[in-house]
């Protein structure tokens, strides 16, 4: 994936990681926790319900119900466990250790607000029934157009918004990418505003990014942004696999010998590493 910067003096995109080490606390989040202050807590103050199913038990034959203490594979599944706590002084990971996460993070870039911008719901000519969102720079020249009905009812189609068009960012970059890119939100850096909305564009049709959003701001609040600030999430996405055909087994011709085979490499993941080794280990 190529990335132009077509004006002068804009930020660079960021990789999702460095987002979130600085407009999050993840330097300050620790890889481990303690395994009995992980249950204190979970006994004392969050008070939840577990299944007595997992996905072990749903391709055992043996473990139809719950899992069975005498099943193999939950002993297996127990010994690497123990194995585990006594590797990391009876620690369990966090958040910080989670690989879809580590890996969600390297991927892609973050595009950033490409100057100072500033955002304030409001009435047009002080009627109640015109409302709009006002989306200007620091000099307070308009910075993006919108979508409304009858295009598209956001209203209609039950998103929790508080005004029924978009806001459409256009932005000063180009992207060029053999593959199709995807326009994501920034899960992780918590509740903002707006949504974005979400699709797949191929850049050989469109180099130009367009950001669509949605928005969920009260009337008379105004919502400033700082240049730099990142604003979504660009992943690249398989030519392949836009329009791929998939087959479904139903369960009546599922291979249970296969899916045993299966079931005891995902065990592996309780053991240190477990995830990562299993990626190297295809079956």
């Amino acid at each position: 994936m190529k990335i132009l910067k077509v004006r002068p003096d804009i930020p660079d995109p960021m990789t999702y990681l460095e987002v979130v080490k600085k407009y999050q606390h993840w330097n300050e989040i620790a890889a481990f926790a303690s395994k009995e202050e992980a249950l204190e807590i979970r006994n004392k103050h969050v008070f939840f319900v577990d299944t007595n199913r997992g996905s072990h038990t749903d391709m055992c034959q043996l473990c139809t119900d719950k899992q069975d203490v005498s099943c193999d594979v939950i002993i297996e599944e127990g010994r690497l466990l123990e194995e585990r706590y006594e590797k990391t002084d009876n620690q369990i990971a966090t958040v910080k250790r989670c690989p879809a996460l580590i890996d969600l993070f390297k991927t892609g870039v973050v595009i950033p607000a490409w100057t100072d911008m500033w955002f304030e719901s409001t009435m047009v000519d002080n009627n109640p029934n015109k409302i709009t969102i006002i989306a200007m720079d620091s000099d307070n020249r308009p910075i993006c157009t919108m979508h409304s009905e009858p295009q598209i009812d956001l209203i209609k189609m039950n998103f929790d918004v508080t005004h029924n068009h978009t806001v459409k960012f256009i932005l000063p970059y180009r992207i060029f990418s053999k593959e199709y890119i995807i326009h994501k939100s920034l899960f992780w850096l918590g509740e903002l505003p707006f949504r974005v909305v979400e699709g797949i564009q191929d850049t050989n049709g469109l180099s130009s990014i367009n950001l669509n959003t949605i928005w969920n701001l009260p009337l008379g609040e105004r919502w400033e942004v700082s240049k730099g600030t990142p604003l979504f999430h660009i992943m690249e996405v398989p030519r392949h696999s836009v329009g791929a055909k998939h087959d479904i087994v139903q369960y009546e011709d599922l291979d249970w010998d296969r899916l045993r085979e299966i079931d005891i490499k995902d065990r592996k993941v309780k053991s240190l590493g477990g995830y990562r080794k299993n990626q190297n280990n295809m079956i």
